[in-house]
C-alpha cells in the first residue's frame, strides 16, 4: 500500500516538474514592441501597419511624446496630413523641446496654408495646382529614414486634374500630372501605362508651352531613364534611340526621323 501511495506521489511530482513554465510579457514589453514595430513598419512605407503600432503604444502611454510623432509621421506617409497635423501638435505639448514634432510640423505648414488658399479661392485653377505641388513636396523620399509615399503622389495627382478641369490649357498641371503619375509605384499603376500617361501629359505641357524648361528637363529624365522600353513597346522593334536627359531632345536624329516617340 505504501509503496503505491509512494509511486504516486512520485509520479505527481514528476508530472508537475515537467509543466514548461511560461514568462507572461508585462505591459512595458508589450509597449516597447508596439514602439519598435511601429518604427520598422515607417521605415519599410508600411504606414497603415505603424500606425496601428502607434495606437497600441498611445492606448499604453498616451504621455509619450515619441509615440505620437511615430503615429505622425505615419499618417503623413499615408497622405492624412491633417492627422499628423494634430500628432505632431500633441507632441509638442507634450515635450515642447521635441525637435522631430517641431521639424515635421514645419514641413506640413506649407499643406495648411495651402488648404486655406483652396478654402478661400477655390475657383481658381492654381490654387488647386499649388495644393498639388505642396503634396508632391511633402510625399517625396527627403532621407534615409522614411521612404516616399505613394499616397501622396496619387492624392497629388487628383489635385492636379482638378487644376486641369477647370483650366485645360494650364502648362503646370499638365507637368505636375506627369510627375505625379511617374512617380507612383504599381499599387497605382500598372507598367507600361504609367510610362504612357506620363508622357501624354508631359507632351500635352510642351504643346501648350514649347519652351517650357522644366517640362523639357521632365521629359527629358523620363526618356533617359525608360526611353528604350517606352519606344520598343511602341514599335515592337530594337530601341537604339538615346535622349539628353537635360533638354528632353533625341540625340540621335537619323533614328529620330525613322520612329518618334
Amino acid at each position: 500500500m505504501r509503496s503505491k501511495l509512494f509511486l504516486g506521489l512520485s509520479l505527481m511530482v514528476l508530472t508537475m516538474l515537467s509543466v514548461p513554465t511560461f514568462a507572461f510579457a508585462s505591459p512595458l514589453d508589450d509597449l516597447n514592441f508596439s514602439f519598435e514595430s511601429g518604427i520598422e513598419f515607417n521605415s519599410r512605407g508600411q504606414y497603415a501597419d505603424a500606425s496601428d503600432e502607434f495606437d497600441q503604444v498611445i492606448r499604453l502611454k498616451p504621455q509619450w511624446s515619441e509615440a505620437w510623432v511615430g503615429k505622425g509621421i505615419a499618417l503623413r506617409g499615408g497622405a492624412d496630413y491633417g492627422g499628423a497635423i494634430d500628432c505632431f501638435k500633441k507632441a509638442i505639448e507634450l515635450d515642447p523641446k521635441c525637435e522631430t514634432a517641431s521639424i515635421e510640423f514645419k514641413k506640413l505648414e506649407k499643406y495648411e496654408e495651402a488648404r486655406r488658399i483652396i478654402k478661400l479661392i477655390p475657383e481658381y485653377a492654381e490654387s488647386w495646382c499649388h495644393m498639388g505641388n505642396v503634396i508632391l513636396d511633402i510625399g517625396k523620399r527627403t532621407d534615409d529614414h522614411y521612404p516616399a509615399s505613394e499616397f501622396a503622389y496619387n492624392k497629388a495627382r487628383k489635385y492636379f486634374e482638378q487644376a486641369i478641369n477647370m483650366s485645360p490649357q494650364y502648362a503646370e498641371a499638365w507637368l505636375g500630372l506627369s510627375i505625379a503619375i511617374y512617380s507612383m509605384g504599381g499599387d497605382y499603376y500598372e507598367l507600361p501605362s504609367r510610362e504612357y500617361d506620363a508622357l501624354e501629359a508631359i507632351n500635352t505641357a510642351l504643346e501648350i508651352n514649347p519652351q517650357y524648361a522644366e517640362a523639357r528637363h521632365f521629359k527629358g529624365v523620363i526618356l533617359s531613364e525608360e526611353g528604350i522600353n517606352y519606344h520598343c513597346l511602341k514599335t515592337g522593334g530594337t530601341c537604339l534611340v538615346r535622349f539628353d536627359p537635360q533638354s528632353g531632345e533625341i540625340i540621335d536624329q537619323e533614328r529620330h526621323e525613322r520612329e518618334t516617340i
